[in-house]
């Protein structure tokens, strides 16, 4: 077995002139001369530059340069490298394993989960020399000499908000304004309603008076007349009797 996989594995950090076999969207599969078993170039090990998609840069049947990075257990998996490879010239850009080693390590803290995390409102581990307090240096010290101590200012979110003043009794609500504005309104629309129907009243009166007062004199008229006429009778009437005894005698 072990005699199958010196002969079948390539030996770590060794350079091949391989052949893109299969490109896929986490990166590219090379065949390497003299081997059955393809490699892996994964995409964040094709360029330094980010690459979104491995087709839009490499297609099948395409000669590149790797370098084996990587060679898991009873070689299951081999992982190899283009970016450390010079493309044209086939030479080592990283023959010490310097930037190998950088990244074999991010890539552990990134699945181990080893990542330290950021903590905020850390306290200083050390004892002040001037009260002999815990957690802060004696430059930021707020003990006096003589013993006062004082307190730091406490923010303006911290401090329990006024209550609002009350506006004074006089002064009116925007409410009550509101509504006292339309009490007036309503009030000077029925002063002139009111008006209105007086005077309809007293030009109706002026109206019937003077229609009164027209047939009071049409009625005096009439009586003079009939006054008139029948006075007018009555003279005639005697002249005529006088006439008419003149003649008899």
């Amino acid at each position: 077995m072990a005699k199958y996989e010196n002969e079948d594995m390539p030996a770590m950090h060794s350079i091949f002139h391989g052949q893109v076999a299969s490109v896929q969207k986490y990166g590219v599969f090379v065949s390497l001369p003299g081997f059955k078993r393809h490699g892996l170039v994964h995409v964040s090990q094709m360029s330094s530059a980010r690459i979104e998609d491995p087709a839009e840069m490499l297609a099948k049947g395409e000669k590149v340069y790797c370098k084996v990075i990587s060679v898991e257990a009873e070689g299951s998996k081999i992982g190899l490298s283009m970016k450390l490879v010079n493309q044209t010239t086939g030479k080592d850009l990283d023959p010490n394993n310097v930037t190998q080693s950088l990244d074999e390590r991010k890539r552990k803290q990134f699945f181990a989960g080893q990542k330290p995390p950021i903590e905020l409102g850390a306290v200083y581990d050390t004892k002040c020399r001037s009260c002999g307090g815990h957690g802060h240096l004696a430059m930021d010290c707020f003990v006096d000499k003589g013993g006062k101590q004082y307190d730091l200012v406490p923010d303006l979110e911290d401090m329990v908000p006024s209550e609002p003043e009350a506006p004074p009794p006089d002064t009116p609500t925007p409410t009550e304004g509101s509504t006292h504005k339309k009490k007036k309104k309503k009030e000077k629309k029925m002063k002139k309603e009111k008006k209105r129907k007086k005077k309809h009243c007293s030009s109706s009166s002026e109206s019937s008076g003077s229609e009164k007062e027209r047939r009071r004199e049409i009625r005096e008229k009439r009586k003079r007349h009939h006054s008139n006429s029948s006075d007018s009778s009555q003279e005639r009437h005697r002249k005529h009797k006088k006439s008419s005894h003149k003649h008899r005698s």
